[in-house]
């Protein structure tokens, strides 16, 4: 409510418009009713509201579901709306509890680093504009104009880590580890992690090629690399082929860590990982998109647009190797078959109709929709 007033003045001073979201989990009765008054204030101050609904299936940790649920959501939301810029309420509090929520996962630098104030994700920008203010700080805010606010009785329930780290807080300030300090570490490690990540764009740039849909490592300098920098490579190298939101968790990047000391073969994360002599080689998983089948004027798995002669009855699908076995020249394009099989073909019911990552063009062109230059510089926006 707080970032809803003081957004509402900032967006007057500079004739800005705003278009209000609320997320509806439905996991309290007055949810609804909650969102219902935040449309009334926005219909109060003359701006457009929207409610979306999410609901949990019962599956999976909650917190971490709803967290994601709300997210899709509202970029869905975003790009219906037309609306680039998406600003949420995080304040300085959070990057506190976040720490140590964290801290107890036994989180490395980047899980403890501060939440970013603003990152670029599916063509969304989104802002943290109270990320260095204190939620007490926007309750007297709130009080001293008269704005009405609710309680999320959620945030007091035990049953919630979050809630459980947050009555915590007013010891630990007690014995001298308040949230501003709290944060204020958590500021320095997000420095020490674009430090480190500066220092990985580096070395990509000179141990790294794109083959046109997988991405080549230099297998002997990445076995030389320390520890954290080959981490964070294969997690972002990892995250950047799936086109996925999350890196993989830890424990599983370690064991990969270790399995690349020599010739190996892994999958993780949606990605076929092969490391064979000087090589590593990180491709889409045929698997993770084998059921995948979108329109053809559709971005297929996040990461590919085709442009043909388009006819109705077709549609999009992995080449699989079935096939590939029916474009003779695939050799000649200098991309690896695991690549090729992940990647987009166009299908009308079981026939092939072209293939253009594998030389079967047809009329057809495959373009990524990010390619090099991104793998390089989007290390650098997260």
């Amino acid at each position: 409510m707080a970032l809803l007033h003081i957004t509402d003045g900032w967006a007057r001073s500079i004739g800005c418009r705003l278009h209000i979201v609320t997320v509806n989990h439905g996991l309290r009765d007055a949810s609804l009713k909650e969102a219902e008054m935040v449309a009334g204030l926005a219909s109060e101050l003359g701006w457009s509201h929207d409610r979306l609904d999410w609901h949990w299936d019962g599956s999976g940790n909650l917190s971490d579901r709803a967290r994601r649920g709300r997210y899709t959501l509202m970029t869905d939301w975003a790009r219906s709306v037309g609306v680039s810029v998406v600003a949420l309420g995080h304040t300085r509090d959070d990057v506190a509890e976040t720490f140590l929520m964290r801290l107890g996962r036994e989180a490395g630098v980047d899980g403890l680093a501060q939440m970013a104030i603003s990152r670029l994700q599916h063509g969304i920008t989104w802002i943290r504009p109270l990320l260095n203010e204190r939620r007490d700080d926007l309750r007297h805010y709130l009080q001293s104009h008269g704005f009405h606010w609710v309680e999320d009785p959620t945030n007091e329930d035990d049953r919630f880590d979050r809630a459980r780290l947050r009555k915590l807080l007013p010891e630990l300030a007690a014995a001298g580890v308040t949230v501003d300090a709290i944060a204020m570490s958590a500021e320095r490690l997000k420095e020490a992690s674009h430090t480190l990540n500066v220092i990985l764009q580096e070395w990509l740039t000179d141990h790294s090629r794109f083959d046109g849909a997988g991405m080549i490592l230099d297998a002997d300098a990445y076995v030389a690399l320390q520890p954290e920098l080959r981490h964070r490579c294969m997690a972002h190298t990892l995250r950047w082929i799936a086109a996925a939101d999350y890196k993989p968790r830890g424990e599983k990047l370690n064991q990969l860590d270790r399995d690349l000391a020599g010739d190996v073969t892994r999958t993780l994360h949606g990605c076929l990982i092969v490391r064979q002599g000087h090589e590593i080689t990180v491709s889409r998983e045929y698997a993770a998109v084998a059921g995948l089948v979108t329109p053809t004027d559709d971005i297929w798995d996040n990461r590919w647009q085709l442009c043909g002669p388009d006819a109705p009855g077709l549609s999009l699908r992995a080449l699989g190797e079935g096939g590939l076995a029916e474009c003779d020249g695939w050799r000649d394009t200098g991309i690896g078959r695991a690549a090729l099989i992940s990647g987009p073909a166009v299908w009308r019911g079981a026939e092939l109709v072209a293939a253009p990552l594998a030389g079967f063009g047809r009329g057809w062109r495959a373009t990524r929709t990010k390619g090099r230059d991104d793998y390089l510089h989007s290390l650098l926006w997260r």
